[in-house]
């Protein structure tokens, strides 16, 4: 009867297999690819029943040795999952999407509570995006250097990309005129033609002693 090993020994003959593996795993894999193709087709059945059997009879083992080891490794377990995502991309998409419209009505508390946390989390999430896009809030606004009604956060209401920070009133007439830089040239000749226009009256109305 062989002697009882020490748990020392246990785990220095655990290493040691491990790092055989590692140094010849390439010779290991060809190994294994090779088997495969010389199984035959009643060995494959008998493999796939037993493989089936004994999963049955151990579902909860091997889920629970399963979870173990995505805990202990979860750096693998990313490269893993983002590697398969990368190569079956338009799987992962078509499989997402009918899980989702399958499960849209029964998980729809799960989701207005998702959508609940998300929301109470967003100031935080906004202030952080905005200072790192376009920088900190300034004391002025960036157009025209004043404060009037205070400093806002700016962005395109067509595209929803961020411009930066303006004050109040800048920012209220830049939405009256809906963003247009045309509709800003035409207001700015606009009043400039006023002024001459004005300088004019005012100039014969003075001549005329009025």
């Amino acid at each position: 009867m062989k002697p009882t090993m020490t748990d020392e020994q246990r785990e220095a003959r655990r290493a040691y297999h491990r790092a055989y593996y590692v140094a010849t795993k390439p010779y290991q894999q060809a190994r294994q690819r090779k088997r495969r193709q010389q199984i035959s087709d009643e060995e494959k059945a008998r493999k796939q029943e037993y493989n089936a059997t004994y999963y049955a009879a151990n579902k909860a083992k091997i889920a629970a040795d399963n979870k173990t080891w995505r805990q202990k490794n979860p750096e693998k377990v990313k490269a893993d999952r983002a590697r398969y995502k990368s190569n079956n991309r338009a799987k992962v998409r078509a499989a997402a999407k009918a899980y989702y419209h399958a499960t849209k009505e029964t998980r729809k508390p799960q989701r207005l509570e998702h959508t609940r946390r998300r929301n109470a989390m967003r100031p935080a999430l906004v202030r952080a995006a905005r200072e790192a896009i376009v920088g900190p809030k300034p004391e002025t606004c960036q157009a025209c250097g004043g404060t009037d009604g205070g400093i806002v956060f700016d962005h395109c209401h067509a595209r929803q990309h961020p411009r930066g920070w303006l004050c109040d009133r800048c920012n209220v007439a830049l939405g009256c005129l809906r963003d247009s830089p045309d509709r800003l040239r035409k207001l700015l000749a606009y009043l400039k033609r006023s002024e001459r226009y004005q300088y004019i009256r005012l100039t014969g109305w003075a001549k005329a002693g009025l």
